[in-house]
């Protein structure tokens, strides 16, 4: 049994030098479709806050009782979290969003221990906030009352107990509760002197003020049309049909385009070689569809992307995810245990943006064309062009490496510059052969790092004879790309580690995979521009959408092109390189219907 019981104790947290802040939820559909607190399916059951001396849980909302007044507890808060005080949580951006949706506005600088803790080392098995309290304070959370408690009432797995936290009496969680604030106050005063001492300081202050944009993003959501929705999957429908029609007549009936099995016996019907797994069964990956030379095998796999996209995506991440004519993405700035990248790059679900088709002939006008814009605004896409090939060439020249000046200067003469075709030109200076742009393009991004002969024929689809010489002719075209990735592998190898142009690191422990070092630096510098970008696009009063990749979607206000210059000078500025940036403009009436604009 418990002894725990919350206090009707309010006091004056303002001046505080960190505020921890948690949240206890009743949050059902969280796994399947993020957070409810935009969709109004769950609630905010309690809150813990933490400062020096005091720390305290406020039940408002459980089911087994031993609630405080939900009036007094939510007044109360909305005085002490509008100060200027530094914040402090564990995944808080979850926390405001539940906070925010009983009128809590969360001001003051914004710091999250698992972001903090990916900055620190990016290969963790764990940033959960038990694996921190470990790892930092080397005492874990006592559950013992808690579990107790739960067991009594039949939840045995983790899984069971904190999805129904919010139904037991708070005196079995109020415990447990308000050790999560405290914890994550405790565990971020021993992660900061860290993160001077790795020189993080400069990332992580752009990492912090990223908070505000992302969660600014999500309540706001992108607007959608259901309208167009619906005609988009009406033709996805009807295409898919047309495409199942090509592909049974190479059968006896209804071919099963996601059945192996199926899709052998057509083969051998047909005389067809395919593709077997090492034990020896059928198998038919979206990589070797892609390739294969069969109106069969490509209409295979259009049907799959054609029905993918329309049950799968819009019914299932867009139309069923949506709110009020709004789709609210989460965003992950680093690596977590839900997900998150090493790289430093953004990723996104519910639904993820990423997976939103950009260059598919069918898909991507149709599906990108049911993200709109606001009345009075067309949606922009602000691109950065060929970001980082640039950033290599920053790089190259900064280290006075040879042929990077060469480059360094075509870009400054002509800041467009085709860096693929530039490459091809100078293979071609270089080898008296014409290789052209469509080999130069797959070297460039990314290839180069580490690729040994057999990669690139079959990259290249050549002979892996022939692809010596063409590596060779890249090489002596651009000297400086082998120079840069042999410098990265020896610093990775050294010290474990390599830094983007802004201080993260990418570890390589055990001197594994170092051949990737140059890519890591070059990806990770690329990812620290867009988000400095985005943080400095909201703080001058910009609204965001979204973001994918190199590229982020603001409204514009129809025919302003003042306005979109705005927005793009702010992308150009945001880092300073030896290499020109440039930022490609469209705008339209939906993301799928965007056109090139001069600005």
């Amino acid at each position: 049994m418990s002894d725990w019981q919350p206090q009707a104790n309010y006091p004056d947290l303002l001046g505080a030098n960190y505020i921890g802040i948690d949240c206890e939820t009743c949050d059902p559909n969280l796994l399947e479709m993020g957070p409810g607190d935009i969709r109004r399916d769950g609630k905010l059951v309690g809150i813990s806050v933490s400062v020096p001396g005091f720390k305290a849980y406020y039940p408002i909302a459980h089911e087994g009782g031993d609630n405080l007044p939900k009036d007094t507890v939510i007044r109360w808060l909305k005085r002490q979290l509008a100060g200027n005080e530094p914040k402090v949580g564990a995944n808080i951006i979850y926390d405001l969003g539940w906070l925010e949706s009983e009128g809590i506005k969360v001001n003051g600088p914004k710091h999250d221990v698992q972001v903090a803790e990916a900055l620190i080392y990016e290969l963790h098995a764990s940033y959960r906030l038990e694996a921190l309290a470990q790892r930092y304070l080397g005492e874990g959370k006592d559950e013992t009352l808690l579990r107790q408690a739960a067991l009594e009432r039949g939840w045995k797995t983790e899984k069971q107990v904190k999805a129904n936290l919010w139904r037991l009496p708070a005196r079995f969680v109020g415990p447990y509760a308000e050790r999560d604030a405290d914890a994550a106050r405790e565990i971020l005063m021993l992660q900061l002197p860290k993160l001077e001492e790795n020189e993080l300081m400069e990332v992580y202050d752009i990492e912090c003020r990223l908070i505000d944009a992302l969660h600014a993003m999500r309540m706001r959501g992108m607007p959608i049309s259901y309208e167009k929705a619906e005609r988009a999957v009406a033709e996805l429908t009807a295409r898919q049909q047309e495409a199942q029609s090509a592909v049974n007549h190479f059968g006896s009936g209804l071919i099963d385009v996601w059945s192996n099995q199926a899709l052998a016996a057509a083969c051998e019907k047909n005389g067809w070689a395919y593709p077997r797994t090492e034990k020896g069964n059928p198998s038919f990956t979206a990589d070797w569809l892609a390739t294969a030379d069969s109106d069969f095998f490509k209409n295979v796999l259009l049907v799959r992307q054609l029905n993918r996209s329309s049950n799968v995506f819009i019914q299932g991440k867009i139309l069923n995810a949506s709110v009020k004519g709004r789709v609210h993405p989460n965003f992950k700035q680093t690596r977590r245990d839900d997900g998150g990248t090493k790289s430093g790059r953004l990723s996104s679900s519910n639904p993820n943006m990423q997976q939103v088709p950009a260059r598919h002939p069918i898909l991507a006008p149709l599906v990108r064309g049911i993200f709109v814009a606001d009345d009075g605004y067309d949606f922009g896409m602000f691109d950065y062009s060929q970001q980082e090939p640039r950033v290599t060439v920053h790089y190259g020249y900064l280290r006075g490496y040879k042929g990077a000046d060469e480059a360094r200067e075509k870009y400054v003469t002509n800041p467009r510059t085709d860096y693929h075709q530039l490459v091809a030109d100078l293979m071609e200076q270089a080898s008296g052969r014409a290789w052209g742009r469509k080999v130069a393009k797959p070297i460039n991004l990314g290839l180069a790092y580490g690729m040994g002969k057999n990669k690139l024929a079959a990259q290249l689809g050549v002979a892996v004879d022939e692809s010596g010489p063409i590596l060779d002719a890249y090489h002596k075209a651009v000297p400086f790309v082998r120079m840069l990735g042999d410098e990265a592998t020896r610093q990775a190898k050294r010290r474990g580690y390599i830094r983007t142009i802004m201080g993260r690191r990418r570890h390589f422990p055990g001197g594994e995979f170092t051949h990737k070092a140059l890519n890591a630096a070059v990806q990770g510098s690329s990812a620290d521009m867009v988000k400095k970008a985005i943080v400095e696009v909201h703080e001058a009063g910009h609204t965001i959408y979204n973001t994918v990749h190199d590229e982020i979607d603001c409204p514009v206000r129809i025919g302003d092109r003042k306005h979109a210059a705005e927005i793009r000078d702010i992308l150009i500025n945001a880092m300073k390189l030896e290499v020109p940036l440039v930022v490609d403009v469209e705008v339209g009436p939906s993301w799928g219907e965007c056109e090139l604009i001069e600005v």
